[in-house]
């Protein structure tokens, strides 16, 4: 482990929520506590780290105030998370029940890799993979009335009023169209009627989640921003994973994908920062890629929200946020060279195509 990353008191926490670490390597000041505090909020890591902060011996633990304010952060996720689980069986049934052969995608459905702190996990929207066209997903949600916007890679909808829907036609797209069509012939080869139950919906398999995480974790990375949370699920799904049952598999998709690059800088970080043992990296590590996606990670939070450089990408000034996009982009050239250099047309494409559906 990387000597300077070791003595983070973050990651020191962080370690002992994912079970590398036991302990603490030494008390910390109120200061640090509340830094460490601070970066699980910007991280959306604030459950599974006060899961972490229970498990200390209590000379190792923070003040009572600030274990009461962590308490206060926490432990709504775990309403949120019974919500969510309620809400996915309840989408997957209504689904099925019109036609449609769901499956969930990420958040709930990671539930078995996460153990007892699934229920300490931020909860977001819920994503639902239907592999039906667009068209018809649109059609479906505009008869049940209910407030929606659609675009090519989803339809995101109020079915239910406490938390959000997203209904996919494909579980990801990539914005270069030969890598893309690779994708999409992928996801393809799975019989989603043959995934398993769990908790009252159907999940992916770990062999996909794999290959389908990572090119999530691009996707975000490339047009938004992608936190600790995002890797966080990656590790748990990489723990569960039989390092020589799933390798082959693995290697030729990343390579299909273009995906290398990013997997070697994630697999770094795995081992340095998340403790994960090299037995279950799929990729041999990249130093220089991983440190350059930490950076952006520890700057950026959760999904972005936190980079001031993000500012032109959210602006309302269609032209300003473009060039944004182009500007944020180019960081990430070596990286995914060829989805940098076919975003600025895909978005133009997207466009043409957005107003054509709408009108």
């Amino acid at each position: 482990m990387d000597q300077k990353i070791g003595r983070y008191p973050f990651f020191d926490l962080l370690r002992i929520a994912c079970g590398t670490q036991q302990a603490l390597s030494r008390q910390l000041s109120e200061t640090e506590w509340e830094n460490v505090f601070r970066m699980s909020k910007k991280q959306s890591l604030t459950g599974v780290m006060f899961a972490a902060v229970q498990s200390l011996d209590s000379e190792y633990c923070p003040s009572k105030d600030k274990c009461r304010e962590w308490i206060r952060n926490a432990e709504p996720l775990r309403k949120k998370n019974r919500l969510a689980s309620e809400r996915s069986a309840q989408l997957y049934s209504m689904l099925s029940e019109n036609g449609f052969s769901p499956c969930i995608l990420k958040g709930q459905s990671l539930a078995p890799y996460y153990g007892e702190l699934a229920e300490y996990r931020a909860v977001g929207d819920i994503d639902v993979w239907v592999d039906k066209p667009i068209s018809a997903i649109d059609g479906y949600v505009s008869s049940l009335g209910v407030k929606h916007h659609t675009t090519i890679a989803h339809v995101e909808c109020d079915i239910f009023p406490d938390i959000p829907v997203e209904i996919h036609p494909q579980p990801a797209i990539i914005r270069c169209p030969w890598l893309d069509r690779r994708l999409q012939d992928w996801f393809k080869s799975f019989d989603v009627s043959q995934f398993e139950m769990y908790n009252g919906y159907r999940v992916a398999p770990l062999e996909f989640n794999l290959v389908y995480m990572l090119v999530h974790i691009q996707h975000h990375l490339l047009f938004e921003g992608v936190g600790l949370r995002q890797l966080m699920d990656y590790f748990f799904v990489l723990k569960a994973a039989d390092r020589e049952t799933v390798r082959n598999g693995f290697d030729r998709m990343v390579s299909c994908l273009q995906l290398k690059p990013l997997a070697r800088g994630i697999m770094w970080i795995m081992r340095e920062v998340f403790g994960l043992d090299s037995g279950h990296l799929l990729a041999e590590p990249d130093e220089k890629m991983g440190r350059f996606l930490l950076d952006e990670i520890m700057i950026g939070g959760n999904f972005g929200m936190y980079d001031t450089r993000n500012r032109m990408v959210k602006s309302r000034n269609p032209v300003a946020r473009a060039w944004g996009g182009v500007v944020r982009n180019s960081r990430f050239f070596s990286m995914a060279p060829y989805v940098v250099l076919c975003n600025p047309f895909w978005r133009m494409w997207h466009f043409v195509w957005k107003r054509r559906i709408c009108n």
